[in-house]
């Protein structure tokens, strides 16, 4: 009776963290695909090839494989891209659009 609750209880905090690290995942919008999970598995395959003593950091790997902008430009690029890949602007005569969207904020940081 002992080793079944402790189970249970095992059980019901590996799905509490599991919840609450999803949330902060969709949060920060760093919910793996496919294509960065798999980046992200050979990322830990090497690492704990060569230290199997030193955990894996995952938000060191993301910055590494997704570096962010030194300038501002560059800064308003990303943004650029993150508003056409999570709106409905797909097609290349949009991209005027989203510049034009992106005016009244891009001139509000500077001022």
């Amino acid at each position: 009776m002992l080793l079944e609750d402790q189970v249970t209880k095992l059980r019901e905090e590996i799905i509490r963290c599991y919840n609450d690290s999803l949330e902060t995942k969709k949060e920060v919008r760093m919910l793996a695909n496919g294509e960065k999970l798999q980046i992200y598995l050979q990322s830990a395959f090497d690492h704990f090839s060569q230290n199997l003593d030193t955990p894996f950091d995952f938000i060191k790997e993301a910055i590494r494989i997704n570096p962010l902008p030194h300038d501002f430009c560059g800064n308003i690029m990303k943004l650029a891209i993150a508003i056409k890949n999570f709106s409905n602007f797909r097609d290349r005569a949009d991209v005027p659009r989203i510049f034009q969207e992106l005016s009244h904020m891009v001139a509000s940081c500077i001022v």
